[in-house]
């Protein structure tokens, strides 16, 4: 993992020609007695040098999960807000993720026993080149489907819908597989996946979207619950009806 977070300093790096290694180096370097008193321990047995790189690679560890805020909510969190999910029919690859009127669809994907394995050596691979956007296609998934997937009810809606078709066993397998994958995954600022965030988070901030869907939920998931609906606007327009004719013979007896 510290030979991905080298890579990936080398990455940032090359978008910026004012800032280079030596530089970031030199000012952990300045920051070391300040951050050495923050400890307990006194870490005697690391040198100046070593511990500044320590501390470089760690604060590039805390921007990635400072990154994390720009995905997407679960597929429970998502569904709340009225997005529904279906597989993706006649799909290119299982890269072919879209979303349109509320509605993310999905290539369904077969979780063999060694499905992990053949994704980590891609991942692998597509890290290797430094995170460029258009050579880690893998990665940007996997980091999405880790984003969608919190849980395992959010596993159980992908399997419902056959997004996710399960092979390995339990839903615990299928979390941790992504958990895993995620874990190995250097972020990109330029995702793949970026714009796709965007419209799913723009049509979740919409209000409507989350009362319609709460509304579809709690009072018309069942037919029970239609009939009662409908019952109490009826009696609700019998109730106006009456008080409206007794206050209008009130005051317009003789008509």
């Amino acid at each position: 993992m510290e030979e991905f977070k080298w890579r990936a300093l080398r990455f940032l790096l090359s978008d910026n020609t004012k800032t280079t290694l030596h530089q970031c180096l030199a000012k952990m370097k300045d920051l070391e007695p300040r951050a050495r008193s923050c400890y307990s321990e006194t870490f005697k047995n690391i040198s100046n040098d070593d511990f500044a790189k320590m501390m470089l690679l760690d604060g590039l560890g805390a921007n990635r999960g400072g990154r994390l805020a720009k995905g997407i909510p679960s597929v429970t969190e998502l569904k709340e807000a009225g997005v529904k999910f279906r597989p993706k029919k006649n799909a290119e690859s299982f890269l072919d993720v879209t979303f349109q009127n509320g509605v993310m669809e999905i290539p369904s994907l077969i979780l063999y026993p060694y499905t992990q394995t053949t994704l980590r050596n891609i991942i692998a691979f597509e890290q290797s080149f430094g995170g460029q956007e258009e050579l880690t296609h893998i990665s940007h998934y996997v980091i999405m489907m880790a984003f969608l997937i919190g849980g395992s009810t959010d596993i159980s809606t992908l399997q419902d819908e056959e997004i996710i078709i399960n092979w390995l066993g339990s839903q615990e397998e299928v979390l941790g597989v992504f958990k895993q994958l995620r874990s190995e995954v250097i972020d990109n600022a330029r995702d793949k996946f970026t714009e796709l965030y965007n419209q799913i988070n723009k049509y979740r901030r919409l209000r409507l979207n989350r009362y319609r869907e709460i509304l579809r939920r709690d009072y018309f998931g069942n037919p029970w619950s239609i009939v009662s609906v409908i019952a109490a606007v009826v009696l609700f327009v019998l109730t106006f009806m009456q008080t409206y004719f007794a206050v209008y013979t009130t005051y317009h007896p003789n008509s």
